[in-house]
């Protein structure tokens, strides 16, 4: 039985982790960190300390959204063609 419960306190840990530097990732500091998750979760915290492996995945979940949303309309501006200004042209 011990084991299992290794098993799930390793995830747990590993999730923690990976939260943490999802924020590093992002420059947040231990001040920002504070304040999403309060935002994020709408629970007073005095740290990511205090998060429960619910809101820990909850917060992941949150990076991640925002990451993809990031990446989809980095892609979606990189596909748009540039306006050009051709003096030449008849248009006005």
């Amino acid at each position: 039985m011990s084991d299992v419960n290794d098993g799930y306190v390793d995830k747990v840990e590993a999730r923690r982790r990976k939260l943490y530097l999802k924020a590093r990732e992002h420059d947040l500091s231990k001040s920002d960190r504070i304040d999403l998750a309060q935002y994020f979760l709408r629970r007073d915290y005095t740290s990511w300390k205090d998060l429960s492996d619910q809101e820990v995945c909850r917060m992941l979940d949150a990076f991640e959204g925002f990451e993809l949303l990031t990446f989809i309309q980095g892609t979606r501006h990189e596909q748009r063609p540039l306006a050009t200004f051709d003096p030449e042209s008849s248009e006005s």
